[in-house]
Order: C-alpha cells, then structure tokens, then sequence
C-alpha cells in the first residue's frame, strides 16, 4: 500500500471506490496502458519517470508531458525516450 498522509489516503479509498485503478509504480502504469500523461513536480521527478519507462520492456506506447518544465528539460526527457523506439 502506498504510504500517504490521512488526506491523500482518503482521496485513495474514494477513488477505488469510484473503481479507479491505482498503479504503484510509473512502469506498472505504462505497461497497463497504451498512453501515459505526465504531470509531475519537478524535471527530476520526470528525469527519473522516463529513464525507469525506458528501461522496461514496453509494447508501443506514447508519452504526453503535461507539466510546466523549460523545454530543454522535456527535450531531456524526449532523448531518453527517443533510446526506446517503442515509445513516442
């Protein structure tokens, strides 16, 4: 189980209880899915997402960054990518 904080607990409950699905991990999502939307806090927090996506043995699959980075630090991220073919 995840370790949050009794808020984010409870936002957890509710949304298993509205049957959303709840991935432990950012690989356990991608290999679920066959898109991926970012959004994450810091251009480390997304270095570390995709160099973890592109290490995993994934079926195609496309990577929408949706957070508010320079260009340079998603450029980063796209040349990681860019070592798997499979992922767009």
């Amino acid at each position: 189980m995840l370790s949050v904080t009794t808020p984010i607990r409870h936002a957890v409950v509710e949304a298993r209880h509205a049957r959303v699905e709840i991935a432990q991990s950012a690989v356990e999502l991608a290999v679920a899915v066959p898109t991926i939307l970012t959004s994450l806090p810091k251009p480390e927090a997304l270095a570390d997402t995709v160099r973890k996506i592109a290490a995993a043995k994934l079926k195609r699959k496309l990577l929408v960054e949706m957070s508010t980075f320079k260009i340079s630090d998603k450029e980063k991220a796209a040349a990681v990518l860019r070592t798997r073919p499979a992922i767009r």
